[in-house]
């Protein structure tokens, strides 16, 4: 079994000591063995000093991208290095068989985000047992009723409409890949923003922007959710996501 924690941390947490150390003293009560970040800021290295001492002896973040905010792995475990070198922010590993993205979608709207995806799902299409996960600043159809994506136009930010209407292309477009949604949708309260923390031009109302998905083989399994504790919710505008990829002992 692999544990990872996927969290968008909000522009490194603002670089405040007070909000890494919280955040670091949680992961050293918890056995995640993998953690994905967005939105981390490599040049505060207080983050990477306080993960290392916990057991995350091993990272890689993507220093290509053009944006401050960049993808990051840690891991308690060795893993290889695939991708991490591209003008957006994504980074892929492999570890124990499986080929891991962390990847987070431009905030600049739903064409911005096909036009990356055009670009890197292709070079996915052999990998046998691959999970992708992140904010993908993305709708999903599978909350549209739960959530009301159905709201007039308005209330809804920009980035998420395509044509004037609610876009579910990124998230079909993963699917037509033959990636399967990890959470499967059903929880009543698995939207990942909002937190305490306000979201400009995003007021009430609820969405699940970041995910987990996955295409797996019979011998493996996998499972995510958001978690809704309340210790995250000053800490990120993001709740983070939990994810599991269990393997079969019989193999």
């Amino acid at each position: 079994m692999i544990q990872i924690l996927h969290y968008n941390i909000f522009n490194g947490f603002g670089g405040e000591e007070d909000r890494i150390a919280a955040f670091v003293d949680y992961l050293a009560d918890h056995s995640y063995d993998l953690l994905a970040l967005n939105e981390y800021r490599i040049e505060d290295h207080r983050m990477r000093q306080r993960l290392e001492k916990i057991g995350y002896s091993h990272g890689i973040v993507n220093t290509t991208a053009r944006a401050a905010n960049r993808s990051a792995f840690f891991s308690r475990r060795p893993f290889k290095p695939i991708f991490a070198d591209a003008d957006f922010r994504l980074v892929q590993i492999e570890i124990d068989g499986l080929e891991l993205v962390n990847y987070h979608a431009s905030p600049h709207g739903v064409e911005a985000v096909l036009q990356e995806a055009d670009r890197w799902l292709s070079t996915l299409k052999e990998s046998r047992n691959l999970a992708v996960m992140g904010d993908f600043n993305s709708l999903s159809w599978r909350d549209e009723a739960k959530f009301r994506y159905d709201h007039p136009a308005q209330a809804i930010a920009a980035r998420y409409l395509r044509g004037g209407k609610v876009s579910y292309d990124f998230i079909r477009r993963l699917e037509a890949n033959g990636l399967a949604d990890l959470d499967d949708g059903h929880s009543p309260d698995n939207w990942s923003i909002p937190t305490a923390i306000a979201r400009p031009g995003e007021v009430d109302w609820r969405a699940r922007i970041d995910y987990a998905f996955a295409r797996l083989d019979e011998h493996h399994t996998g499972s995510s959710r958001v978690l809704k504790e309340p210790f995250f919710d000053l800490l990120s505008d993001h709740y983070p996501v939990a994810v599991s990829i269990n393997r079969s002992v019989h193999v």
